[in-house]
């Protein structure tokens, strides 16, 4: 990798806001972790991936972390489970930040999605998934597909992000980071909270949703749903245990349920929190990464069923970006995020849901359409799958 100055200097990060994003840029240390190498991004000096290796790297502050799904058989399995290389984290610390409005309106990017129709492949994955359920191997497993998209105009992307008539439509967890010595952009609307520090009150805060109905349904439909509930109780049950195991207090169901909505959509989840006198995020991430709510339980035996049953590598996709700046301590569960390779305009972007013994297939594929093109109409013209 061949390093240019204005190179660096356009790599950055914009986090939503409660007014507008906040803008982290400038690099200063800035690595890029795979199963095989640990890089040095803005040096370009590579060493063998170890885990000691990665554990100081890891155990450093960061301002900005993009931790990959596959980074959780590591924390789970203590094993990455596959001999292909595969994106694990980037860590980076920026030299300055700053706050930003939104914009006026341009023009939207086009897309199109780049696969064929994949409905028999999810019918035959929903079956095995739910074999697995019948079999007792698992409660409840998150099943997930990746779709590939070509995306028209990068420039445009990236820049409707900040976009004012879109800025309603931005989920509480929504980021953009531009990362071109990678050749990298990632766009994120994600609604979903993996944790959030309350300085005040000390303590640490999980909200995974499960549960999630078209608007036009309403939200009765949700509450009435018996097969919503069943999934939101056992994700909650194991989020408690995930927040128990981080330090010596046990954590507290503070809300079984509410709703919110975002675009098309109204999802329901629970806020369960653990109290923390000093966060420490490593250990805090080792402790509930990758996110319950997009995984399934058991989780440690669902992350090894998925890897069998998906057959696909998930990447951001449900992997998480860590946000540590001043006073702020949080990180997302990376739904409704697309991953672009600059250069070609190549982008994935994935989507599913949790399927248990009540979960009917038709309606599973149905809901990940719906989560699809909850993202797609915001940020593109004339796309929808």
């Amino acid at each position: 990798m061949v390093l240019k100055t204005n190179q660096v200097d356009k790599s950055y990060a914009l986090f939503k806001t409660e007014l507008g994003f906040l803008k982290l840029e400038k690099p200063v240390q800035y690595f890029q972790v795979t199963n095989k190498s640990i890089t040095n991004v803005l040096t370009n000096e590579v060493q063998k991936f170890d885990t000691q290796a990665f554990d100081e790297l890891f155990n450093k502050k960061w301002q900005v972390q993009i931790l990959e799904y596959e980074l959780g058989h590591l924390f789970q399995w203590d094993d990455l489970l596959t001999q292909e290389e595969v994106n694990l984290a980037t860590f980076i610390n920026f030299e300055s930040t700053s706050e930003l409005t939104t914009i006026e309106d341009d023009a939207l990017s086009g897309a199109r999605i780049t696969c064929e129709s994949f409905r028999d492949e999810y019918r035959n994955k929903f079956k095995a998934t739910y074999e697995n359920l019948l079999d007792g191997n698992c409660y409840q497993l998150n099943l997930t597909r990746i779709i590939p998209l070509e995306v028209n105009d990068i420039s445009l992307l990236e820049k409707s992000f900040r976009y004012e008539s879109i800025f309603s439509s931005l989920g509480e967890f929504a980021h953009l980071i531009n990362l071109p010595l990678q050749d990298r952009l990632i766009l994120s609307n994600s609604p979903e909270c993996l944790f959030e520090y309350d300085f005040i009150e000390k303590k640490i805060v999980t909200r995974p949703i499960k549960g999630t109905i078209k608007k036009e349904l309403g939200r009765d439909s949700l509450i009435g749903d018996v097969k919503n509930e069943s999934e939101l109780n056992i994700i909650t049950d194991l989020l408690r245990h995930d927040l128990s195991g981080i330090g010596e207090n046990f954590s507290v169901v503070e809300s079984l349920r509410e709703f919110f909505e975002v675009p098309g959509l109204i999802h329901q989840y629970s806020r369960i929190s653990v109290k923390e006198d000093h966060l420490n995020i490593p250990k805090v991430l080792k402790a509930i990464f990758p996110g319950g709510s997009i995984t399934g339980a058991p989780k440690k035996r669902v992350l090894k069923l998925i890897k069998e049953i998906e057959a696909q590598k998930r990447g951001l996709y449900t992997g998480s970006t860590v946000l540590a700046v001043d006073k702020i301590a949080k990180a997302s569960i990376n739904i409704r995020s697309l991953d672009v390779i600059k250069s070609t305009g190549a982008a994935r972007y994935g989507s599913g849901g949790g399927i248990t013994l009540l979960s009917e297939e038709v309606s599973e594929f149905d809901e990940l359409l719906a989560k699809t093109n909850s993202f797609l109409k915001v940020f593109f013209k004339d796309v929808n799958f």
